[in-house]
């Protein structure tokens, strides 16, 4: 209804929905509230909605500087972030299990919790040198993910990967980014082609200078 500001945490969690239209008075969808929507095909804004907008049928905030949730019913393969977006939501592309291909805008500076959790045909992905924050869970049951390269010149992720992993876990930052997961990756890391992940037995990679 239009009387309706904010949509709380998981309320269309799991729902069956296949359209969902944000009416004009909504100021604030907290987080996960789309994921496990598989049906869901279209997002609709009401043109009068001063915190967000539509495009493509994905959600973002009013400027478009934050992703709130990728559409999970597209088909393409490839995904290409717009170049003024900041911030991908928690969960923004929860589940979309097509996509093998994200590119990621040197403008994004936040990745949230669980954003590309069970994408499980992405392939690769780069962490550009602005990224300043990301989430737990991040990659999470993204079980066709053999390669993570980090920029060379990102302050922030490169120094966290030196180490031993256990179970393809790896953190960035202080956060856990793939979680222990049922299938093992053998991964390669390229921070400024300076580590790379090597296998010591089947459960454990090794981070070794190059």
């Amino acid at each position: 209804p239009n009387s309706v500001e904010i949509i709380e945490k998981d309320a269309f969690r799991g729902c069956g929905l296949e359209k969902i239209t944000i009416p004009a008075n909504v100021k604030k969808i907290e987080s996960g509230n789309f994921s496990y929507c598989s049906k869901l095909t279209e997002f609709i804004v009401d043109e009068n909605n001063k915190n967000y907008k539509s495009v493509d049928g994905s959600l973002y905030n009013k400027d478009g500087t934050t992703l709130v949730r990728y559409n999970p019913s597209r088909k393409e393969k490839s995904f290409t972030i717009p170049e003024n977006v900041k911030n991908i939501g928690t969960t923004a592309f929860f589940g979309c299990k097509d996509l093998e291909i994200i590119i990621i805008p040197d403008s994004l500076r936040i990745i949230e919790d669980s954003a590309f959790e069970a994408c499980e045909n992405l392939k690769n992905i780069t962490i550009p040198a602005g990224i300043k924050e990301i989430g737990s869970r991040v990659f999470k049951d993204c079980s066709s993910i053999t390669e993570l390269i980090v920029d060379k010149n990102n302050t922030y992720a490169n120094e966290p990967f030196i180490g031993t992993y256990t179970g393809a876990s790896i953190c960035i930052g202080t956060n856990n980014i793939f979680s222990p997961t049922s299938h093992q990756m053998s991964l390669t890391l390229k921070a400024s082609t300076a580590y790379s992940f090597v296998t010591t037995d089947e459960n454990s990679y090794e981070c070794e200078g190059l």
